[in-house]
């Protein structure tokens, strides 16, 4: 499910062990693991589609909550996802969303990486 583009073309055994080493144990994880997303509105962008919604994620036993983003993009005749992220640090509220008018800061750029695989030591296929 996770885009070309985020894969970086790492092979799948690759691809896992850094998912396990960034998103690892309880006690010390790099990158917090996204429990939910409730999906509000969508924007279009240069290589796919931007979903905003209220996310829910977990980083070392403690529970974020705020406005997140998903990257998706068609690719193979499927949709794939690129990867997500809060919108802003401090996390957004995600009652902001209940505005129409609400707009994110700033795009994210997706046309790279996954983070943990951008950062992996492990070289290409």
């Amino acid at each position: 499910m996770v885009s070309d583009t985020g894969k970086s073309g790492v092979t799948k055994p690759t691809f896992i062990a850094a998912m396990k080493a960034k998103h690892g144990g309880k006690e010390y994880a790099d990158m917090p693991d996204l429990l939910r997303f409730t999906p509000d509105r969508s924007e279009e962008d240069e290589d796919g589609i931007d979903i905003y919604g209220c996310g829910k994620a977990k980083r070392e036993g403690e529970i974020y909550t705020g406005i997140a983003v998903i990257h998706a993009v068609h690719e193979h005749d499927t949709w794939s996802f690129t990867g997500w992220s809060f919108t802003e640090f401090p996390n957004e509220p995600c009652k902001r969303l209940s505005d129409p008018a609400w707009k994110p800061e700033g795009r994210m750029e997706w046309k790279k990486p996954m983070d943990e695989i951008k950062n992996s030591t492990a070289s290409k296929p």
